[in-house]
């Protein structure tokens, strides 16, 4: 069952951003002036570790094991959704400001 809760929390997530920030005004990255984007090499690390760390406490214990695997996953999804996202940037004008990490 927690297999089939994963796909539903991940799938839960991306839905809930597009819902969120579907008002916004998408920018190309090609004209974007100046721009800082997500530090997402963190994200992956920490989602990569809890992954292998959880699927170690799974051996011994698989109910916890498996919760701090999922962290695991969510923590991979965000980076890829955030990658190349803005976090803060200019364009002509207008101020970027990508307003939450999930």
């Amino acid at each position: 069952m927690i297999p089939f809760s994963f796909i539903f929390l991940i799938g839960y997530l991306y839905s809930y951003q597009n819902r969120v920030n579907r008002h916004f005004t998408v920018f190309s990255q090609q004209h974007v002036d100046i721009s800082l984007s997500f530090k997402i090499s963190q994200l992956i690390m920490i989602g990569v570790l809890y992954f292998i760390f959880g699927a170690l406490v799974a051996i011994i214990a698989p109910s916890i094991g498996m919760i701090v695997a999922a962290l695991g996953i969510i923590s991979f999804c965000n980076a890829l959704f955030l990658k190349n996202k803005i976090l803060l940037g200019v364009s002509k004008a207008n101020l970027i400001i990508t307003p939450s990490i999930f």
